[in-house]
């Protein structure tokens, strides 16, 4: 084996003034607990280190727990690291297999390079000395983020939140389990969302972990979502999720929706804005007539390139939340007078939050909530585009609407107020 290198000799750090420390919070302390500082190399807008690494003479202890976040950077990508005893005896992890005997090592096929959260919990025997050797394979091609190791087994709870805590900061899916905060709360459930359990990537700020993510792309092959906001308080989390669909365009009506879909869930967000952006290098062309619909409610891109189309001013009217990209030139054309008749300043698809229409769906009879303004105007259309309603009113917060709209049908609301434009997704059961 070629040399090893150790990170507590300091000359030999990879990166400037790395240091262990103690993990932040009220969670058992890990004995050793290093996190990368500064790195040219992101996994997730966090920083990761470039193997070689290895940890010598780390205190003893009979029972241990070992948590390291990396991502391989070669395909065929075997043993990563082992914890190697005065007996001989090791615990070896590759890049898919924990083994505890040496000569079954077996060295898997790794063609994703997907990020990896990996975790090592063991009871050693009473006759070992009172150290540990943790040996990494010099040549194994890692991008190191983060490693934990504990002198103690860590309950399931703690691990599962310390494990959700690392998922969420370096967006990387874990598996058929919840996502748990540091109080053991469950911000993303498995049951609910099963079907979504794909490139998870999510916003929090938890003081408990010191996690305050503001911007999350999940790194498994295939993401194309980024979820971001300007700020969050202690205790607001958004994870979101995908189905695994297609990324091709299918016809529905006069709108054409991607396979794919997402779903967001949240906690305490219902009144923080948010931003969706997506990779659209991955989706056919064209994408000038991109829609966003959260929970049926449409919004125009507030940027777009050839790359990138962002939607910004997001917000959530429920905990739980279906996201779908549309391709709808009929609401591009609705949009685009409207916006030009609001205040100039403003944007399109930025929502005044005051803004809201309920019951949705309808049997026909509605309420639109405006808040405080002098003027406001509501036209509604059908889903080819011809005014169905159109409404003004002045001076009044609240309107209502009894409908003579045909059942069965899907509508466009689209309110302007003296400074703000809103296009809402109206459905008549």
């Amino acid at each position: 084996m070629k040399k090893i290198y150790t990170f507590l000799l300091p000359a030999l750090f990879l990166l400037p003034s790395p240091a262990w420390s103690q993990p932040q919070g009220s969670q058992s302390a890990a004995v050793f607990h290093w996190r990368c500082a500064a790195s040219g190399v992101l996994l997730n807008n966090n920083p990761v280190a470039t193997s070689p690494l290895a940890f010598d003479s780390i205190p003893y202890a009979k029972d241990y727990t070992v948590v390291v976040v990396y991502k391989p950077v070669a395909d065929t990508e075997a043993v990563v690291w082992r914890l190697l005893f005065p007996d001989a005896a090791s615990r070896a992890l590759t890049t898919e297999h924990i083994v505890t005997d040496t000569s079954r090592i077996r060295y898997a096929e790794h063609t994703s390079g997907r990020p990896l959260i990996s975790t090592l919990r063991q009871s050693a025997p009473d006759s070992l000395a009172p150290f540990v050797q943790l040996v990494v394979n010099p040549d194994s091609l890692l991008r190191v983020a983060e490693l934990l190791y504990f002198d103690h087994r860590l309950g399931s709870a703690a691990l599962r939140r310390l494990q959700s805590e690392l998922a969420i900061r370096y967006g990387i899916t874990l598996g058929p389990v919840n996502y748990l905060d540091g109080n053991n709360e469950p911000v993303w459930t498995y049951s609910r969302n099963k079907a979504f359990h794909h490139r998870i990537a999510g916003i929090a700020h938890d003081t408990l972990y010191g996690l305050h993510q503001l911007r999350s792309r999940s790194e498994e092959p295939g993401g194309i979502l980024t979820l971001a906001a300007d700020s969050l308080r202690q205790g607001e989390y958004l994870l979101c999720g995908d189905d695994g669909g297609p990324l091709a365009f299918v016809a529905e009506g006069v709108e054409e929706y991607l396979g794919r879909q997402w779903k967001l869930q949240g906690r305490n967000m219902q009144e923080r804005l948010f931003s969706l952006a997506f990779d659209i290098r991955s989706i056919p062309p064209p994408a000038d007539s991109l829609v966003l619909f959260v929970c049926d409610e449409p919004y125009l891109p507030s940027a777009l390139s050839a790359a990138v189309a962002r939607f910004d001013g997001l917000w959530l009217p429920s905990d739980t939340c279906l996201v779908r990209l549309a391709r709808s030139p009929l609401l591009w054309q609705l949009a685009q007078p409207v916006a030009t008749n609001a205040n100039p300043n403003s944007q399109f698809s930025i929502p005044n939050s005051q803004f809201s229409i309920y019951p949705n769906p309808t049997t026909g009879r509605y309420n639109i909530e405006v808040g405080a303004t002098p003027w406001v105007r509501v036209v509604v259309y059908n889903m080819h585009g011809a005014v169905q309603q159109q409404h003004q009113g002045s001076d009044r917060n609240s309107y209502h609407f009894s409908g003579s709209l045909p059942p069965g049908n899907a509508y466009f609301v689209v309110i302007t107020t003296a400074d703000a434009s809103r296009t809402f997704k109206l459905v008549v059961k």
